[in-house]
């Protein structure tokens, strides 16, 4: 199976977004079944097995999630895995982009 899975620093989340703790994982859920992955659990998403597998998961992971400002402020861990096997550590991405970004 392919997925991604992270945990939430839920009270983080709610305070940088506005938003109660419900509403954030309605928030992260519903953009996760907008693009197409299966909500398993909050925090954790797969894919259906098709085709569209790699591009779905990229773009909730780097298109949807990477860009919500409060997301990424208060994400304490997260991985990508293909085949069951963890393959990326995402904040180590996360991370290195923002460093890229602060030359």
């Amino acid at each position: 199976m392919n997925g991604t899975k992270f945990e939430l620093d839920e009270q983080k989340a709610s305070k940088l977004s506005s938003m109660s703790v419900n509403e954030v994982w309605d928030f992260v859920n519903k953009i996760a079944i907008k693009t197409d992955l299966i909500v398993v659990k909050n925090g954790e998403y797969h894919a259906k097995g098709n085709s569209k597998d790699q591009s779905n998961l990229a773009i909730f992971i780097f298109d949807e999630l990477f860009e919500i400002d409060w997301f990424t402020k208060s994400v304490k861990t997260w991985e990508q895995f293909y085949d069951d096997e963890i393959v990326e550590d995402i904040i180590f991405i996360l991370q290195s982009n923002m460093a890229e970004s602060s030359k």
